[in-house]
């Protein structure tokens, strides 16, 4: 590394208040969001003042397995700042980056710094892993009750002799504890997902999961109107067969 002095180019300073300036994160913290356009400008100054008209700047940028993304490209001189622009092709890998910036305008100057990308620029903290985990457990567990629930009660009506005696609202809430439990599910591959898009680095699981969300939400309208038609067919045919049960009427084929 080239020792620095007060007419060296100040480069560490320049690109701390870029990195600020670009997102906000913490010092000690660089994160850039993933599949976006990220334009890199370093502020450059040489004895105090802008660097001039004929100062250069390269960068060479690595990833996190130390495979080259910039090699020594040289930066766009803006006068007061110095820019390079990555593509979204060039940030669809998440990871930790380091980055390499060497200028000349008299003097030499060099700085070194890293950044992260991550699937939404943001870097996952405690709180939110905790409330993550505690939102899924909270859908699992009223997954599994409703669904037991749904299996367990008994939506029968109760006939003697061919006769209706008693009529069972239970395969109502039969039919509503399944589809709460099918919502739970869907709850659940959401929060599944966000927990892969801020927290882990593999895409695969990311799109699993938000396939699932979205599978899940596409059918949750049909369902639902399944569920709506079917309560409906069964209120009819309870409306009608209490009509004939006051008639001391005879039902045909025995329990429904």
């Amino acid at each position: 590394m080239i020792k620095m002095n007060k007419k060296i180019l100040i480069w560490t300073l320049g690109l701390m208040i870029f990195l600020v300036s670009i997102i906000s994160v913490s010092a000690e913290t660089m994160i850039y969001p993933q599949n976006q356009t990220l334009d890199l400008k370093v502020p450059c100054f040489n004895n105090n003042t802008f660097c001039s008209t004929g100062a250069a700047c390269n960068l060479t940028i690595f990833h996190s397995n130390d495979s080259l993304l910039v090699d020594n490209q040289g930066m766009t001189n803006k006068g007061s700042y110095f820019n390079y622009t990555l593509t979204n092709s060039q940030t669809s890998t998440v990871g930790s980056y380091k980055q390499y910036v060497t200028c000349w305008d008299g003097d030499n100057g060099f700085v070194s710094s890293e950044f992260k990308i991550t699937p939404k620029g943001v870097e996952g903290t405690t709180h939110n892993s905790i409330l993550y985990v505690v939102l899924l457990l909270v859908c699992l567990v009223l997954m599994i009750i409703s669904f037991i629930g749904a299996v367990k009660i008994d939506g029968n009506n109760t006939y003697d002799m061919g006769k209706l005696i008693e009529l069972n609202y239970g395969k109502y809430a039969k039919m509503g504890l399944f589809f709460l439990s099918y919502l739970m599910l869907w709850f659940m591959t959401y929060f599944a997902w966000q927990v892969a898009d801020t927290f882990l680095m593999f895409d695969f699981v990311t799109w699993v999961f938000r396939f699932g969300f979205i599978f899940l939400a596409i059918m949750l309208g049909p369902l639902l109107f399944v569920v709506v038609i079917l309560a409906l067919l069964k209120w009819l045919a309870d409306l009608k067969m209490w009509k004939w049960s006051e008639r001391n009427l005879p039902i045909r084929g025995g329990k429904r």
